[in-house]
């Protein structure tokens, strides 16, 4: 984890908090929506920052980057010190980690699978 926070540092890619404060949890067109709708979403977003936190601080960190930083395939390998292909596999495999693991957040939330 700490190779690459440096490296991110050495680099000056920009970290993004995943603070409920975070422009991450703001909703763009929050007039819009009804408030059932707006509370919806801020619960979403508040479960998925639950699963990542729950990720080894390297694979937050992949995670992080890709989706929410919006870096490719290539910035986070050098950021973080692997190689292209297994940036690839992990982020595939965090991806299906994350959905079981929201599955499973919302199941203990009495929610149904649609």
């Amino acid at each position: 984890y700490r190779t690459c926070v440096d490296q991110l540092r050495k680099k000056k890619i920009k970290q993004t908090s995943l603070d409920r404060d975070d422009a991450f949890f703001q909703l763009k067109d929050s007039a819009a929506l009804k408030p059932d709708r707006i509370l919806e979403k801020q619960e979403k977003a508040l479960q998925i920052k639950k699963a990542i936190e729950k990720l080894k601080p390297q694979d937050a960190a992949i995670i992080t980057l890709f989706y929410f930083n919006d870096k490719n395939v290539e910035e986070i390998a050098k950021a973080v010190g692997i190689s292209k292909s297994n940036v690839k596999v992990r982020l595939f495999r965090l991806r299906e980690n994350l959905r079981k693991e929201l599955w499973t957040l919302g199941a203990e939330r009495g929610i149904k699978r649609k």
